[in-house]
């Protein structure tokens, strides 16, 4: 009977150590664009760019993710959820660019992705400009530096 319930004890820890076991997050963030295709509210003349962001590290999950975006000579004017698989963004602009200071910057708090999750979001600015530039980065949880984004062509179908 005791050498049962070792062998019980056993088996329950390596079950459990197996499901906690959670691979490295490997987090991919792209910027695609520029594009006109769309138009933003109040805006003579827009740009918009696809904010890409995916997870594949497997077995893993990126926890609280943050994306920050910044950019210069672009106005922000509307930002939507591309695939429609994570409702209405949760976003912070901090500075929304305006004539007088062409800067702006926002942070995308995406939460947690998981392994082969993706996130999408399109933003759409008011060109101020001729000029114009945007960056980014990601963070998450247990990150030993940022991830910054790769810029790319607009892609979308």
């Amino acid at each position: 009977m005791e050498h049962k319930s070792i062998l019980l004890v056993a088996i329950y820890l390596l079950m459990a150590t197996a499901y906690a076991y959670e691979g490295t997050p490997q987090i991919r963030l792209f910027i695609e664009g520029p594009t006109d295709e769309f138009s933003g509210t109040g805006c003579t003349d827009s740009v918009s760019y696809l904010i890409r962001v995916y997870n594949i590290g497997t077995d893993s999950t990126a926890r609280n993710l943050d994306i920050n975006l910044f950019g210069m000579n672009l106005q922000v004017a509307d930002y939507q959820d591309w695939l429609g698989n994570m409702g209405a963004p949760y976003m912070e602009v901090t500075a929304p660019g305006s004539s007088y200071s062409p800067d702006w910057a926002m942070t995308w708090y995406v939460g947690d992705l998981k392994y082969e999750e993706e996130r999408d979001l399109l933003v759409t600015f008011c060109k101020l400009d001729d000029f114009t530039t945007i960056s980014g980065s990601a963070w998450f949880e247990g990150a030993l530096d940022a991830v910054n984004a790769e810029k790319r062509e607009w892609m979308a179908v």
